[in-house]
Parts: structure tokens; C-alpha cells; sequence
């Protein structure tokens, strides 16, 4: 999609000077984790419900905050108890927040609210971008479309005086100042993350992990959409490519893991196009050919977990190309049946997955971590692959 040409342009909005309060200060013998909580995006069978269904930090949005939840209850059931770490931030991208939590001091249960100064995701810019009938607009009313979040769109609407509930948004009008609407938002980017592994003291980050959705290219944090390779500006969800940025390149952010370090990588990996395609053919040959091993090689070579484990030298453990995600105690799952599953967190779908996993362990190769916060099915843990450093 080709994108108009930048204009120049003052703000429509005057960001608040409110004083920041000091970055963490993480002692160096501290024994960190980073947690990640992505928003329940809107998706065809979720009924395209809206993430929040309630205004930011209202009590009625706490009750559709999945991912929220997961990564609290990771901190104080595994990361403060059988984990062993003593120190955990988390990045809440719904509202905006990153929170800070301390073992053993006053903020352990509750967090503390760090820099920097973010805003709240908005609903309504959740939009169906359609391009039907000879239009390019992003619709107010999707229907059953799957949306993507627009950056700064409420940001463009009031600037037209365009009411959000019901009025569509011609895209090319909206695309001709984007880096406008993007940076009036100043909602929580992925950028945000990255930048607290640079500014880790050395060794002191023991686990990384991404709560959320998830496909190749790497964990969906909001389900942002990319509108340019030289911007992140709109795209607020992980990507391979984001390891050529500066703070990705920088000492700093690969010094950061310690030896043991883990990097959890949670939710799907679901393509039924490249499943159909590649995997299902795959497991029917017997014995596997070269061509369709190395189309498998090379769908594990392109993902995001390899890209973070080659750039970092540490394990990362996601879902494999072709599994589904579940959560703990709650999807379907007759496959996860009698697994002790603690803390309840996510896994992969075993009653639908299971050949799959077992395929990728005896003819790919790939093994799968059992122990610890992993540990679940006797052979294939909580059903996430390791990708090991080069």
C-alpha cells in the first residue's frame, strides 16, 4: 500500500507536562522479570467484541482484561514463589501503564506505577478497513469483519468533528498526516518494552514473557497495523525486523539476560492456509522428503521466538507454526485433561494439537521444555517448542 506523503503539521492537542517519576531502580543483583499484557483484540468469533467494554481503568473493563490477569497471577503464583525472582515490571497496554512490583515491600501484590507517561488504548479505534464497492474507509460498525486498531484515529475524528460511533473514516484523508494522529495518541509501543531491556543492569533479567495472541512474525500485543517498514510509529506489536533497531542493537539490551534467562512467548501460531499447505502434507509422508523438511525448517527459521533467541543468545520458548493456543481452566481442551497445569496460564491446545507437537519432537527434532513453569504433558510440557541459541 503505497502511503502519502507525510504533511507537516502542529498538534491539535496539548500532551500534559506532568513530572515523571524516576525509572526503576533495579539493583544489579536483582532477579527481574518482564511481563507483556496484550488487549483481547476483536476477532470474528469473539463476536468483534470490543477489548475494554468500559471506560479506561473502570471496574467493568477489569472483566474482559484476560491477558491482564494471566500475567498478574504469573508474578505471584510462579515468579515470587517457585520462580525464585524478587522484582517484576509489567507492561499493561490497555491502559497505558507499566507497574512495578517488589517483593516483600509494600507494592509486591499491587505494583507501583512507573514512567513513562502513557494513555489508555481507545475502543473506538478498533475499525474493519473496507474496500469494497470501489471505497476505502474504516468502517464504525464492522459487523462480523475482524479489526485492527488505528493509532490516533479519535485524534483525526476530532480534528474533522466526526462522531466515532457512527462515522466511517476515509482512510486516505486519515493516512495523509498519520505521523500526526500516531504520536498525539502516546499510547504504550513495543518500543516502550525494549527500551526497559536496554536500561536493565547486566544479567539481571532472568524471564521475558508476552502475554497475549500470537503468529509467526511474533506475539499481537494490540493487533496494530504496519504502515510503513520505516516506522513503528502505528505498530505497537512485536515484528522480526524489530532486532535491527537501535536499542535492539544496543549492548545493553542483550546484555541485560542472565545465562538462564527465558523468554516465553505464549498464545498461537496458527496459519490454516500454510497448515494445509505445508504442515498437514508433511506429516503424511512417510518418510519425510527434503523439499517439505526444509519448508518446515524454513517457517521455523522465519520467526520472531528464533529471531529473539539467535539475536540474545538466550532459549525462547513459543508455539510452534501450525498449533493453537488455550487458556488454563477455561477453553475446551479434552486433550489437557489431568495435567497439572501451575500457575493456570496458557498452553497449547493438546486435543487439537497433539499429532502436530508430536511430529515437530520425532521427525523435526524439536524439543520442548517440562520443567518448571512449563511443566505439564509428560513429553511435551504446556506444548511450547524451544528455539535454542545458534
Amino acid at each position: 500500500m503505497a502511503i502519502p506523503p507525510i504533511l507537516p503539521a502542529s498538534p491539535i492537542v496539548t500532551l500534559p507536562r506532568i513530572p515523571l517519576p524516576p525509572e526503576p531502580s533495579i539493583p544489579k543483583e536483582a532477579k527481574l522479570a518482564i511481563v507483556v499484557a496484550g488487549v483481547n483484540y476483536p476477532r470474528v468469533k469473539q463476536g468483534n467484541i470490543r477489548p475494554r467494554q468500559g471506560k479506561p481503568r473502570s471496574q467493568k473493563s477489569q472483566w474482559h482484561r484476560t491477558y491482564f490477569h494471566i500475567a498478574n497471577r504469573y508474578i505471584q503464583e510462579w515468579a515470587f514463589k517457585s520462580g525464585g525472582l524478587n522484582r517484576a515490571i509489567l507492561f499493561d497496554f490497555l491502559e497505558g501503564e507499566i507497574l512495578e512490583f517488589v517483593k516483600g515491600s509494600s507494592s509486591e501484590k499491587t505494583g507501583t506505577w512507573l514512567a513513562p507517561l502513557r494513555f489508555p488504548l481507545e475502543d473506538a479505534n478498533y475499525r474493519f478497513r473496507d474496500t469494497s464497492g470501489g471505497v476505502d474507509v474504516l468502517r464504525a460498525n464492522p459487523g462480523k469483519n475482524p479489526m485492527a486498531y488505528w493509532t490516533g484515529l479519535s485524534r483525526y475524528a476530532a480534528s474533522k468533528s466526526l462522531d466515532m460511533a457512527k462515522d466511517d473514516i476515509p482512510i486516505a484523508d486519515y493516512l495523509a498526516d498519520w505521523r500526526r494522529w500516531a504520536e498525539e495518541e502516546n499510547s504504550l509501543s513495543i518500543r516502550d518494552v525494549y527500551l526497559m531491556l536496554h536500561r536493565c543492569p547486566a544479567r539481571t533479567l532472568h524471564e521475558l514473557h508476552f502475554f497475549g495472541h500470537s503468529i509467526s512474525q511474533g506475539p499481537i500485543i494490540v493487533n496494530t497495523v504496519r504502515l510503513s517498514p520505516q516506522s513503528k510509529l502505528f505498530d505497537k506489536d512485536c515484528r522480526v525486523d524489530d532486532f535491527s533497531s537501535s536499542i535492539a542493537k544496543s549492548v545493553g539490551f542483550r546484555e541485560a539476560f542472565a545465562r538462564d534467562a527465558i523468554i516465553g512467548i505464549w498464545g498461537c501460531d496458527s496459519d490454516d492456509r500454510w497448515k494445509a499447505a505445508v504442515l498437514g502434507p508433511a506429516m503424511k509422508e512417510k518418510p519425510l522428503g527434503v523439499p517439505r523438511r526444509d519448508a518446515i525448517e524454513l517457517a521455523l527459521s522465519t520467526t520472531y521466538a528464533r529471531a529473539f533467541a539467535t539475536h540474545v543468545g538466550r532459549a525462547a520458548h513459543a508455539p510452534l507454526p501450525g498449533s493453537s493456543g488455550a487458556h488454563d481452566g477455561q477453553d475446551p481442551d479434552d486433550g489437557a485433561k489431568g495435567l497439572s497445569l501451575s500457575p493456570q496460564l496458557m498452553h497449547v491446545h493438546f486435543g487439537l494439537c497433539e499429532a502436530i507437537l508430536a511430529f515437530y519432537r520425532d521427525v523435526i527434532g524439536i524439543s520442548f521444555p517440562k520443567t518448571g513453569l512449563y511443566r505439564g504433558h509428560a513429553s511435551l510440557g504446556r506444548g511450547y517448542g524451544r528455539y535454542p541459541p545458534p
